[in-house]
């Protein structure tokens, strides 16, 4: 990957083969039909485990937000379609429909429940922040980089529920940016401190580093200030209760806030000694406490990351071990871990990438090639679900569709980027190509320059094609030159960009082709 720092002061870098092919499978994926979720079906039938749809939709979000940052930020009508088609199907009833009765509670996360709550549709008015903080993340995300508003208007995020043969009728709860960040923050500032319940009972510190990143990315977006002080308030209470934000060694780390019991649950000893909790928030947590996490790492890495024979895998025995257990002897105390789905290597994959371990993230990616069956589809890459828990092939469909995409996409510090150097209006002002035919033309860089840009774009095929492009937010009635670097050598023209800073150029795409508009001197 080729670095340049760009006119705004960006590292930007190209994208390679696979790469792309990952991006191309999110890109399917989000294309499929409604309903149809083909290569995305977890092994829980009921999407409340960690597999679940929402899971898998929020991190292709969160990697294309990535890309869009840090590899095409002069190219944006491809991802920013697609970061649309991933919100559409977060708001989809197949999603969130296991709300209405999870939300009537359950002996796993209350040992002290007698007798179930009456619940609710809704899926975001109330405890149940392992959705509502994704989605809320992945609107903050959508407008921090194209701010285009399409969900600040009243109902633009409106839950429909139409079961057809149960119920009084169809049932909306209409949504929008702004009530959907109110909402949440409701619940933070009600709460005990320690933050949002994601389902009866039960607060857990990963689900709610998604709600914080996106009540951050609404403060950003509108000039509030709804974060700041959930974030002091999250990490007093935390400290207070559990070892969370204490140094290392300091005792087990915490899973879960039990609310009814006031009791925080911990990785637990002998049962669980992969270091899970880490893995899951670390890439999160990162963003705002990067010391801390960074301080955790070094444990994380002895006690999960094994040695393959192509790389780095991780350790599986003890979720194996419970799941036979859970087989022999099923139990509400006891839950099976392949029905949650266990998605260690991809999660540890992600914190590697964002902590810029090469080494880990490296053997992590080769040992997934080697063992888990990479698979090539309509242009697309991705890692097909293995429900052999007892072997290095196993896989999630959270991991085969998102995290190994993640860990191959981000670079170091590329989450925190999002968050902590988010778009303003000198990027979003800046100039952008439109108008390339995808598949057929793939975009694998895309620079601002001063007042230009320069782009790569790579075949899909091997039939040759021309196209019109379009490059918009130039300066008005201004002489550029353009030049085109291709295998058939060198070509430089100067045009004329129209009233509205606007040039429309063609191109033959043939192999690798280099384009660099700038203003003439």
């Amino acid at each position: 990957m080729n670095n340049n720092v760009t006119a705004t002061g960006r590292r930007v870098l190209s994208l390679d083969s696979k790469q792309l092919g990952h991006i191309r499978h999110i890109i399917r994926l989000s294309k499929q039909a409604p309903g149809d979720w083909s290569d995305m079906g977890p092994f829980d039938p009921t999407n409340e485990g960690d597999d679940a749809y929402r899971y898998q939709l929020a991190y292709m979000a969160y990697s294309l937000a990535v890309v869009q940052q840090q590899y095409l930020p002069a190219y944006r009508e491809l991802l920013k379609e697609t970061f649309q088609r991933l919100i559409e199907k977060m708001m989809r009833h197949d999603v969130w429909g296991y709300w209405e009765l999870t939300s009537k509670g359950s002996k796993v996360m209350d040992p002290d429940l007698e007798e179930l709550i009456e619940g609710w549709v809704d899926p975001v008015v109330g405890k149940n922040v392992m959705y509502s903080g994704h989605l809320l993340m992945m609107v903050g995300l959508y407008e921090m980089l194209y701010r285009d508003g399409r969900y600040n208007n009243e109902g633009s995020l409106t839950f429909m529920c139409r079961p057809p043969f149960r119920g009084l009728g169809p049932q909306d709860f209409p949504y929008d940016f702004h009530k959907l960040a109110e909402v949440i923050e409701a619940q933070f500032s009600a709460s005990h401190g320690m933050g949002c319940e994601c389902e009866p009972n039960g607060v857990f510190v990963y689900c709610n580093q998604f709600a914080l990143m996106g009540l951050k990315l609404y403060d950003h977006v509108f000039g509030t200030n709804r974060s700041e002080k959930l974030f002091k308030q999250f990490k007093k209470a935390w400290g207070e209760k559990s070892t969370l934000f204490k140094p290392v060694g300091n005792g087990q780390l915490p899973v879960f806030y039990a609310v009814r019991q006031d009791e925080v649950i911990t990785e637990a000893g002998e049962d669980n000694k992969e270091a899970a909790s880490v893995v899951s928030w670390g890439p999160m947590l990162h963003i705002w406490e990067p010391e801390y996490v960074e301080s955790l790492y070094p444990q994380v890495i002895q006690e999960v990351r094994v040695k393959t024979e192509a790389g780095f895998g991780v350790s599986l025995e003890q979720f194996h071990r419970t799941h036979l257990q859970y087989q022999e002897k099923p139990s509400m105390d006891l839950v099976d871990p392949m029905m949650l789905g266990v998605h260690t290597h991809g999660m540890l994959g992600l914190l590697a990438a964002e902590m810029g371990d090469e080494e880990t993230k490296a053997g992590l990616l080769a040992h997934a090639d080697n063992a888990m069956n990479p698979t090539w589809k309509e242009g697309g890459l991705f890692y097909p679900r293995c429900d052999d828990l007892k072997t290095e092939s196993y896989v999630t469909c959270v991991t085969g569709n998102a995290l190994i995409a993640a860990t191959r996409l981000v670079t170091k510090n590329g989450l925190s980027d999002l968050l902590n150097r988010p778009w303003g209006k000198k990027e979003l002002e800046a100039p952008t190509i439109n108008g390339i035919p995808y598949p057929e033309a793939l975009v694998s860089r895309a620079v601002h320059l001063q007042g230009g840009i320069e782009f790569e774009v790579v075949p899909s095929g091997i039939e040759a094609i021309s196209f019109d492009y379009l490059v918009a937010g130039l300066a008005p009635s201004c002489r550029f030159t353009v030049t085109t670097n291709s295998d058939r050598g060198e070509e430089t023209q100067e045009v004329q960009s129209d009233v509205s800073g606007n040039l429309t150029l063609k191109a033959i795409l043939d192999g690798k082709l280099s384009i660099r508009v700038e203003a003439v001197a």
